[in-house]
């Protein structure tokens, strides 16, 4: 990260964390949402690996490179096989956002086949300098496998963080992005019912 926008990286994620805490903080945390300890987590990746360096700069999501939830690197190229791809930001800490993904797992599963992917952008497990944090990669993989939100999730990069998150007042939010990553809608805030997506995304494949 270049020098000049150090401080300006550790003031938005200070920022996005408060501004995200306050639409998320009614429910209690996420740690009410399963005392199920039964099955052990591997994030021993977060050790060696780093996210990648970008070069360039992204308006949406068409130039990043990052991490997912199990340190396997990843880019726009995640979103090529698909006609659209819906982008779900979260955080660990968010009842709202835990409770909406099962019907987005759902829904995933159900338009898949028709060319409509789902990937999640966690907001909250990473710090300032965007190195990952162990127990909150942990939370998540917890909260993915209690949801059933087996879709990928992503961590932030600098161009995602950037171009993404500047945007974005509150979680959960999401939006879409074709598939080179362009975005094709603004950002919608709250879960979103399985009738709500379906109408929704038939729309948008109806489009294509």
């Amino acid at each position: 990260m270049k020098p000049n926008i150090i401080v300006f990286a550790v003031a938005l994620t200070l920022i996005l964390s408060i501004i995200a805490l306050s639409a998320c903080g009614d429910g209690g945390t996420s740690d009410d949402q399963s005392d199920n300890n039964s099955t052990t987590y591997d994030a021993s990746w977060v050790d060696t690996s780093l996210v990648p360096e970008e070069s360039g700069s992204s308006k949406g999501l068409e130039n990043f490179i990052t991490l997912d939830l199990f340190g396997n690197r990843q880019d726009q190229s995640i979103f090529a096989d698909y006609q659209i791809t819906v982008v779900d930001v979260w955080g660990t800490y968010c009842n709202p956002c835990i409770n909406a993904m099962p019907s987005l797992a759902r829904i995933y599963h159900e338009y898949e086949p028709q060319g409509v992917n789902v990937i999640g952008l966690i907001i909250d497990v990473q710090g300032a300098d965007l190195m990952p944090k162990k127990d909150f990669i942990v939370k998540a993989m917890e909260i993915t496998d209690m949801t059933g939100a087996d879709f990928q999730h992503l961590l932030l990069s600098d161009n995602i963080r950037y171009s993404i998150l500047k945007d974005i007042s509150a979680i959960p939010a999401s939006f879409i992005v074709d598939n080179e990553g362009n975005l094709l809608t603004g950002i919608t805030y709250g879960g979103h019912s399985e009738e709500q997506w379906r109408e929704l995304l038939d729309g948008y494949i109806k489009k294509d």
